[in-house]
């Protein structure tokens, strides 16, 4: 398949002129977005599959089966901030809407015109942006996938072969913990989001909060810290029975070490992130990508 070159997705943005003229190329093919003094530029993490039969000592890569996106922001005089103190700097709610759309168009553009991304990506949504609009989350991004040709046709992390057989690029919107504090505000939150062809990710500090989560919302992915566990042995399986039976996939994050890794597959955890498989970078992995 041909990926799309990035100039003709951003021409393609034609209906969204204050964003196509916030995007540009870079020398290296990048494509970055233009915030007050500061360029956004994408970062990508692989979300791996786990398990003994690939690599059991986590030596060699491990198959990717999404992308998770990170925003870097960096001035003209080379000084950086972080994405977090970016949104800070938007006042109004509606620089945040803006700026938040900003940064998913920017990821979606550097992603789909790789090779390589044909899983899903995910994507954060500020909190602020959650709070700034009323009604039908996920519209005006669908309009702008939409607008660029690309697809959500993959609803749920490629957790097996058969998620990918629709084709197209799937887009996973992580929410942020706060989206949860309000009940009412989740479901219709997911609600809005799946209707526009969108998968659902949630994350969580704890075991005890995952399930509590995963019980009240199924989101299509549950990201948790593994940081935030405590033994290994007694919280994962429990974690993953309760994941299991409303169909909801975990990734477990902030993997820094084989043996964390190492365990984690040998209790049955399928997904991981973090540092020990690798750092997150503008060019997707040069590993053969596979669900």
């Amino acid at each position: 398949m041909t990926q799309p070159s990035p100039q003709a997705l951003i021409d393609a943005l034609r209906d969204y002129p204050d964003l196509r003229k916030a995007l540009r190329m870079t020398a290296d093919g990048t494509v970055v977005g233009r915030f007050y003094e500061f360029d956004l530029a994408s970062g990508f993490q692989r979300i791996v599959r786990l398990g003994a039969a690939v690599a059991p000592d986590f030596s060699a890569p491990q198959p990717v089966v999404a992308y998770d996106a990170y925003a870097r922001s960096r001035g003209q005089s080379g000084d950086t901030i972080s994405p977090w103190g970016l949104f800070s700097r938007a006042a109004e709610d509606a620089t945040v809407v803006w700026l938040d759309r900003l940064c998913r168009v920017v990821h979606t553009v550097n992603y789909v015109s790789q090779e390589g991304s044909g899983v899903p990506l995910h994507l954060r949504v500020h909190g602020r942006l959650l709070a700034a609009i009323v009604q039908d989350h996920g519209h005006a991004f669908r309009d702008m996938l939409d607008a660029m040709g690309v697809a959500t046709a993959i609803p749920r992390l490629a957790g097996q072969p058969e998620a990918l057989s629709g084709g197209g690029h799937a887009i996973v919107l992580q929410l942020p913990d706060t989206a949860t504090y309000d009940a009412d505000l989740a479901g219709q939150l997911i609600r809005n989001y799946r209707h526009h062809g969108f998968g659902i990710a949630l994350q969580a500090s704890g075991a005890a909060l995952a399930v509590a989560r995963i019980k009240a919302y199924a989101p299509d992915v549950m990201k948790v810290d593994v940081r935030t566990l405590g033994p290994l042995e007694q919280q994962v399986p429990p974690l993953l029975r309760a994941a299991e039976h409303v169909a909801t996939q975990i990734v477990f994050t902030r993997i820094d070490n084989p043996v964390t890794a190492q365990t984690l597959a040998a209790l049955g955890a399928h997904f991981g992130q973090g540092y020990t498989f690798d750092l997150p970078a503008a060019t997707l992995a040069a590993v053969a990508v596979s669900a």
